[in-house]
């Protein structure tokens, strides 16, 4: 493998480029495709190809080129560059490294564990001491963890001054078995003009095996200019960061015992402060991830939940279990504004503040938040512990949503009384937990269930009512709740759009002492009313359905669609509206 380095004058004027072998790359300071060195004015838009063949990178110069290309002094319009030697554009470096791994058995190498390295001695003015003394600073200065790798990569330098290169990277090989560069490299030299690379079989040893390890080429009869990384670097050490917030990466020196009088036991000291600072690291990113979990719980989850993933962040995980989910979504409301900014803000508090009671009353009922999507909020139940109450927590939050929405709209002029709400619960197995990448609390909910519940939502535009819910909440609650907290009523057997499967559907209502409520006789006669239908007796369906009150729409829906078939169900008639294909 070899890379293309391009150092300019300042300090963040540099990349670096992974060359891949017998492909035409084109440099220059914005080309249509290719490598961009952006900060150099004196190079042209388009100012050179390069290609990597039998391990040499060939160079071009284009002819539209403005400035000439300079190798050792002289300008060149095309030329062959080995690994390790440089060509100049303008005022940037372009430097050729090849990765050759050391020959085995060339490598003197030396793993410590920390309780090794416990016994390591440090002298008593040991400039490690001043750097652990600033640490509080530079945690105060930087605002992620990159930051701090950034500000604890000039500590190294001070710390080390026997070390030329220093290093912060992530190479994750526990994620990537076949990593051959890392993810993320910062790094410092104490020469601009030095090229550093750092060791693949050091980082790998260190990532393997969880440890502290030393390279040193200095110990072994060799030429330096054969065995070393780089000619001038004959040892190097790297110390792993074991925190799970901080998977993959790792602390790392490099030097020369050519240019300073460096023992072996000073290495190691070093090599102790440098893996107790890695540590250290590790224990701020894993705080810091810890906060940042925390605030992120907080706005999805019941106070009960969050402090359950506190005390065991393994429950975390996926499972697969039943679950209620609930969909919730706002709609009524006109979102014809004008181009008046404050008209704009005023919509959107309106709608933070019906987001606001969704998530109260879920929170309320200890549910879980899965997602906001626009002016709707998913929710469910049953993670992270198991439901012991069936649907029943979902159908409560439900209606306290709805009578919170409507009390708001009986006094006029609040920021909720333009809304109406719909509302879909669905019951049944889905898989829960934490999804996506472990670094982030995304917790969700995946299975048929979450479309259904979705659709559900859906119909009740169709039918006019503002909670739907599918036949296992329906029958939990006729089953198991007091008619004095909830009821349901039969709406139709429907095939929901994009769903092969027909499922009966029921109104989820409050009881019936609540202010405009039905009674218990208006939902019995209903739901005689959509048996008859379901049945095929449409006549009779549609004079049950006519002689109720005009001011219940339920019915609406079946008796359009019972005229719209001349009051006949068709010969093939199964008793489900099919919702699939429209």
């Amino acid at each position: 493998m070899a890379d293309l380095i391009a150092i300019g004058k300042e300090q963040d004027h540099r990349w670096r480029m992974e060359i891949p072998i017998g492909e035409n790359i084109r440099l220059g300071r914005a080309p249509r495709t290719g490598w961009a060195v952006t900060w150099d004015k004196q190079i042209s838009r388009e100012h050179a190809n390069v290609i990597l063949v039998d391990g040499q990178l060939k160079v071009t110069c284009l002819g539209t080129a403005k400035n000439p290309i300079f190798v050792n002094g002289l300008s060149v319009r095309e030329f062959n560059v080995h690994p390790g030697e440089r060509f100049q554009i303008g005022q940037t470096v372009f430097e050729f490294v090849s990765d050759v791994e050391e020959p085995s058995g060339v490598v003197n190498e030396h793993s410590y564990d920390r309780d090794e390295l416990s016994s390591v001695r440090i002298d008593e003015g040991s400039p490690w001491q001043i750097v652990y003394g600033k640490l509080p600073n530079l945690i105060a200065r930087s605002n992620s963890t990159e930051e701090l790798a950034e500000l604890i990569l000039e500590q190294m330098l001070f710390a080390i001054p026997h070390a030329s290169a220093v290093a912060v990277m992530n190479f994750d090989i526990g994620k990537d078995p076949t990593l051959r560069t890392p993810e993320m490299m910062r790094t410092r030299v104490r020469d601009d003009t030095l090229p550093f690379r750092p060791s693949h079989r050091l980082l790998r040893a260190t990532m393997e095996s969880h440890k502290n390890v030393l390279h040193m080429w200095n110990d072994v009869e060799r030429s330096d200019a054969e065995y070393t990384m780089v000619g001038n670097l004959d040892w190097a050490f790297c110390s792993p960061v074991n925190e799970r917030s901080c998977a993959g990466w790792c602390l790392y020196a490099a030097g020369s015992t050519c240019n300073a009088s460096i023992k072996r036991e000073q290495l190691l000291a070093d090599l102790r402060s440098t893996e107790v600072l890695a540590q250290f690291v590790g224990s701020i990113a894993q705080v810091r991830l810890l906060e940042h979990q925390a605030a992120e719980m907080a706005q999805y989850f019941s106070p009960a939940i969050v402090n359950t993933l506190k005390r065991d962040n393994a429950r975390l995980e996926p499972h697969e279990q039943n679950v209620t989910v609930l969909f919730c979504d706002l709609r009524g409301f006109s979102w014809r504004v004008d181009s008046q900014q404050r008209q704009l803000r005023e919509i959107f508090d309106r709608v933070n503040d019906a987001l606001g009671v969704m998530t109260r009353n879920i929170h309320k009922h200890e549910g879980a938040i899965a997602d906001f999507q626009g002016d709707a909020a998913l929710a469910f139940w049953g993670w992270p512990h198991v439901l012991e109450d069936g649907p029943q927590s979902a159908c409560l939050a439900a209606l306290a949503m709805l009578k919170e929405f409507n009390r708001e709209k009986e006094n006029d002029g609040l920021n909720l009384d333009a809304f109406q709400v719909g509302i879909g619960i669905g019951h049944g197995p889905a898989i829960a937990g934490r999804m996506g990448a472990a670094e982030q609390v995304k917790v969700g909910v995946f299975g048929p269930v979450v479309n259904l519940t979705s659709r559900l939502e859906g119909m009740t535009k169709h039918f006019r009512v503002p909670i739907v819910v599918n036949d296992t909440t329906a029958e939990f609650v006729k089953q198991h709740m007091s008619r004095g907290a909830a009821r349901c009523r039969k709406l139709a057997r429907v095939r929901p759009l994009g769903m092969k499967t027909a499922t009966l559907i029921s109104e989820l209502l409050p009881p019936a002492s609540a202010p405009g409520s039905i009674s218990d006789a208006d939902i019995a006669e209903h739901e005689v009313a959509v048996d008859a239908f379901i049945e095929g007796d449409w006549m009779r369906a549609f004079d049950i359905f006519a002689a109720m009150s005009a001011a219940d729409r339920a019915k609406d829906y079946l008796m359009w669609y019972m005229a719209q078939r001349n009051f006949t169900a068709p010969a093939d008639w199964d008793g489900v509206v099919n919702f699939a294909h429209k």
